[in-house]
């Protein structure tokens, strides 16, 4: 199987594949294993620009740049980073500069992270990894920064409270948290 982005050019009265990811590797692609893609959203700083995303498993997680309404699509490199730790998420938030989403974690074992992509070429990632035990489920934006709050999936202990329970965090515009 694999998995599709169409498009259409003509408001629907006809489609074209845009994007196909493979279920397994062939000669000149860059990714893997993609078992499904998560997220596909347009960037409204960027006319043209499409972001999008496949998960779950660390090997299956990744991020794409879709240029010229998905005529084109790059890689973006994880800079280091495990992949699922740096592109398991559900949304994204566009800000002119950058973009930013919580992660939901190593599938469960690293906790969540705050991930930010600073626009330019290449695209360079940032992260504020490790903020909380839990997976991130929502990441709010507001106009001093983030609001994120995790699941209690896991029934970790939350740092200070001696139990496992959701975490509230909130995160500044210049990436401070608390």
């Amino acid at each position: 199987p694999e998995g599709h982005v169409w498009r259409s050019r003509d408001d629907g009265a006809t489609w074209e594949r845009a994007f196909t990811a493979h279920t397994k590797a062939g000669a000149g692609e860059p990714w893997k294993l993609v078992r499904h893609l998560h997220t596909l959203q347009p960037d409204p700083f960027r006319p043209g620009d499409w972001y999008l995303s496949s998960g779950d498993a660390p090997e299956e997680c990744h991020l794409w740049l879709g240029r010229d309404d998905g005529g084109v699509w790059l890689e973006v490199n994880a800079g280091g980073l495990p992949m699922a730790a740096a592109y398991r998420y559900t949304s994204l938030f566009f800000e002119p500069d950058r973009i930013c989403w919580a992660t939901d974690g190593n599938m469960g074992k690293t906790g969540t992270g705050f991930v930010s992509i600073r626009r330019g070429e290449p695209v360079a990632l940032e992260s504020l990894p490790g903020l909380a035990v839990n997976p991130a489920r929502n990441l709010i934006a507001t106009d001093a920064g983030f609001v994120m709050i995790t699941e209690n999936k896991y029934g970790r202990e939350v740092p200070g409270a001696g139990r496992p329970g959701v975490e509230v965090m909130v995160i500044s515009k210049s990436g401070a948290f608390t």
